[in-house]
């Protein structure tokens, strides 16, 4: 066991630990109640801004999507239609135990590691981590449309409003969360049509449709103190 642990923190293996402990100290604060609320934020969403900054980006600089190497990737991996948080966990998760595994057999073999071995462990397992992570996405795109799934259908919450949890809405992506008639929070991933207000975090919104190609509700700032 405690060369085990030796390994695992042997320095060709730190980059696959890193991630894993990450996971690990996320998890336990979250259960200890610390990290769904940092600061008074929501940590999901902030995690989230990441993806919307990089879009804004790109279409201040007018490039393309498919253009960008990343951009190809986040898109198949189903990036805009799981929750972030839960794609970089499955990510970490599939990468530190597919690089610590192989990494292991490698040890195991040569009884020892040569750091040239290092760059095809790499790829490996970013591969595998990769396939992974979209297998996953793909199943919880299927069958959970929202990122947390009450007892109310899709259709039941346009009509609805909804506070935005995301830095801001776009026309490509953003968040909002709601409760239905039972109770259940429920986070819903959104849009805004081109050329409507940009609603931010904290706004509430009005769910006025349901876009069953890209599986977003659009959204329009909604007002109740207007005449």
């Amino acid at each position: 066991m405690l060369e085990l642990i030796k390994e695992f923190f042997a320095w060709y293996n730190l980059i696959y630990a890193l991630p894993l402990i990450f996971v690990f100290l996320y998890t336990l604060l979250h259960f200890l109640g610390f990290a769904s609320h940092i600061g008074g934020h929501d940590f999901f969403a902030d995690i989230s801004d990441i993806g919307l900054d990089a879009d804004d980006d790109m279409d201040d600089i007018n490039v393309e999507p498919d253009e960008s190497i990343l951009s190809q990737i986040l898109s198949f991996i189903h990036f805009k239609e799981v929750p972030l948080m839960m794609i970089i966990a499955v990510f970490f998760l599939t990468w530190g135990m597919a690089g610590f595994t192989l990494n292991h057999i490698i040890v195991s073999n040569l009884n020892i590691f040569w750091a040239p071995l290092l760059i095809p462990s790499l790829v490996i397992t970013f591969v595998i981590s990769i396939l992974f992570t979209k297998l996953f996405a793909g199943v919880i795109s299927l069958v959970a449309p929202t990122a947390e799934k009450g007892a109310t259908s899709i259709r039941e919450l346009v009509g609805k409003t909804a506070r935005v949890i995301s830095g801001k809405v776009t026309t490509k992506f953003g968040q909002a969360r709601l409760r239905d008639e039972l109770g259940y929070s429920i986070t819903v991933f959104c849009k805004i049509q081109e050329g409507s207000e940009i609603p931010k975090r904290g706004d509430e919104v009005l769910l006025i449709d349901y876009d069953d190609v890209d599986r977003k509700f659009e959204v329009e700032k909604f007002d109740c103190c207007e005449p």
